[in-house]
């Protein structure tokens, strides 16, 4: 078993997202979610962290250990979530999140666990997703950092932004849909600020 308890550090701009950590990422199809993913993926394997991709799109084949699902199973998911807790020190990334941890779906043991009390055995999440207000919300209220790219909100999406951010935010609410390629908001330790492209 790898060492439990080491956390990689691994900058993005000027975002430090350790290994242990709850991480969200939203946003269209195209605008760099999963760019921003990688970055941070390679950056922890880098220091040895074990990556693991629940991946129903296909885009992270190659990159690190992957399960690719061409539909959702919760029974699976929560089998890998096992694995995953068991193991220590590492991160699972899931991307299109809101098929296996969404607001209407009843989640298993070990995946309730990672969002819980991974950080107890060193391990992070880092979830993908074109739908926030279909994200699970136990897991998004657990998040300490968000990452927003540009998005079409609805309603529901622009009222969970406005109760994140706080009311003397709602200019970066508004921006969410108009936001350059590439460049996205980010949230973390109660302050929201505006970022330019990975790696630029």
């Amino acid at each position: 078993m790898e060492q439990p308890g080491r956390t990689a550090k691994k900058p993005a701009g000027r975002i430090v997202i350790n290994s242990d950590e709850l991480t969200a990422v939203c946003g269209m199809r195209g605008t760099g979610k999963t760019t921003f993913s990688k970055v941070i993926v390679s950056g922890f394997q880098a220091e040895d962290v074990f990556v693991y991709a629940y991946d129903l799109t296909g885009e992270w084949q190659g990159v690190c250990e992957n399960t690719r699902a061409l539909y959702p199973d919760l029974t699976a998911f929560d089998n890998i979530c096992r694995m995953i807790w068991e193991r220590g020190n590492a991160v699972l990334v899931v991307d299109e999140c809101e098929a296996v941890m969404g607001q209407n779906i009843r989640m298993g043991e070990y995946t309730k666990r990672l969002i819980w009390s991974g950080r107890h055995r060193s391990i992070g999440m880092l979830a993908n997703t074109r739908r926030v207000s279909e994200m699970s919300k136990t897991f998004f209220e657990a998040c300490q950092h968000i990452v927003i790219y540009r998005s079409n909100l609805t309603t529901t999406s622009r009222r969970t932004f406005r109760d994140l951010f706080g009311p003397e935010e709602d200019d970066k609410v508004n921006m969410i849909n108009r936001l350059a390629p590439y460049h996205f908001l980010y949230y973390g330790t109660g302050q929201v600020r505006l970022c330019g492209p990975v790696g630029a």
